[in-house]
């Protein structure tokens, strides 16, 4: 901070410009277009698919997070059997399609089946294997709701 020379009552103050440029953020913290807006999903996690959603995408879910699961799911066991881009492979479904075999395709759906997986007695689809909890991998919540985020963008564009 930087403080002018005190008056006789020795009271400190700040220097007019720095007043002005601390305004000028407080007030453009206050526009009606700043967003303010986390990577990370709200420790809870639940009740994602009766949120509104803002730009197409789920209250919560950020461009970061659809980025960084978008990182996790072509570095993991999802790319493996749901292709690299999520168009599907012999052992898992398209997942860029409005077509859900398993689930309704709500944030909040992804989310739980990544969590719990899907049994053989329960797949649909024609589909041989099933799919692991968290695709047999080792994610974070966090993690995980960064790879549903990703699969929620890529099936509903």
């Amino acid at each position: 901070m930087i403080l002018l020379p005190a008056p006789a009552d020795m009271t400190p103050r700040i220097s007019r410009p720095f007043a002005m440029l601390v305004a000028a953020f407080a007030l453009a913290a206050c526009h009606r277009g700043v967003q303010v807006s986390s990577a990370t999903p709200s420790a809870s996690g639940s009740g994602a698919s009766t949120m509104a959603k803002v730009n197409g995408m789920p209250t919560g879910v950020t461009q970061a997070m659809v980025d960084s699961g978008k990182t996790l799911f072509g570095g993991a066991a999802c790319a493996k059997c749901h292709g690299a881009s999520g168009t599907g492979a012999q052992n898992g479904p398209n997942l860029t399609d409005a077509t859900w075999a398993q689930i309704d395709g709500s944030y909040d759906a992804i989310v739980k089946i990544i969590h719990t997986g899907v049994p053989v007695a329960n797949i649909k689809g024609g589909f041989r294997y099933n799919m692991r909890p968290t695709g047999g991998a080792t994610f974070t919540d966090d993690q995980v709701r960064m790879i549903a985020a990703y699969v929620y963008s890529i099936s509903h564009k």
